[in-house]
């Protein structure tokens, strides 16, 4: 899963639950789910909510309320019931309130269903991303970029007063890139692409999403150098109701 899995109606926690079962029973099965990051959990994580549906803010407010029962729960075993009664945070008085308390870095949401989850991945002779991997973001690292966005969503940047990384940020970023995915395969430069791929040896292809791929649905180009997957199916894009799959 190539990632936005915010920003796509009013079932968003719902949705990040189906994934963590769905990553159990794939690795109780031998196998695995592996779920990256996009530009919407980005930007989400730094309190940019102008996506998000009513219906999402109210389903992370009644997230937000059943955890603080449930904290308030556990309190009453505690050794110091006053303490820990007051180290429960206040309820936020609105949706939008909810939601950037529990997506900020170090977010509940975030450290629970966002930090783990990679930027960028290879798996086999393929390398996943949102957007796009340029020769620049593979000479910084594709561990080094992991480390570091994992770091600033839990809240543990090692400078406090840093932002959003450099390689999440902008239209060359890696999760906001087009070059490799404009419906045109003259518009998508396949050079670039060449030599991204050659600094990661082994690897083949970059499968990337980002830009919905309609009507055409899942294509590559590049002489199959890179394979477009965004078709657009959640009832928050274009095309709801028509799964498509690259096997």
């Amino acid at each position: 899963q190539v990632g936005d899995v915010l920003d796509r109606g009013g079932e968003e926690l719902q949705i990040f639950h189906l994934l963590e079962k769905l990553k159990g029973q794939a690795s109780e099965a031998g196998g695995a789910l592996h779920v990256l990051n996009g530009n919407h959990e980005i930007i989400n994580v730094a309190g940019r909510f102008r996506y998000a549906t009513r219906s999402a803010m109210e389903e992370f407010q009644r997230w937000e309320q059943v955890s603080r029962f449930g904290k308030r729960l556990k309190c009453l075993c505690s050794k110091d019931r006053r303490r820990c009664e007051a180290m429960v945070a206040a309820a936020s008085a609105s949706g939008i309130e909810a939601r950037k308390n529990l997506l900020k870095p170090g977010g509940e949401v975030s450290q629970l269903f966002l930090a783990q989850n990679p930027v960028a991945l290879v798996v086999g002779s393929s390398v996943f991303v949102h957007g796009g991997l340029h020769p620049n973001h593979l000479d910084y690292g594709l561990e080094r970029m992991n480390a570091e966005a994992s770091e600033w969503i839990r809240g543990q940047s090692k400078d406090e007063d840093a932002g959003v990384p450099w390689f999440l940020q902008g239209r060359n970023a890696i999760v906001w890139s087009r070059m490799y995915s404009q419906q045109s395969e003259e518009r998508c430069d396949c050079e670039m692409l060449k030599e991204a791929l050659q600094k990661l040896p082994g690897t083949r292809r970059m499968v990337v999403g980002h830009t919905v791929q309609y009507p055409m649905g899942i294509n590559s180009v590049c002489n199959d150098s890179v394979f477009r997957v965004d078709v657009g199916a959640s009832s928050g894009v274009v095309d709801a109701g028509k799964s498509r799959f690259l096997l």
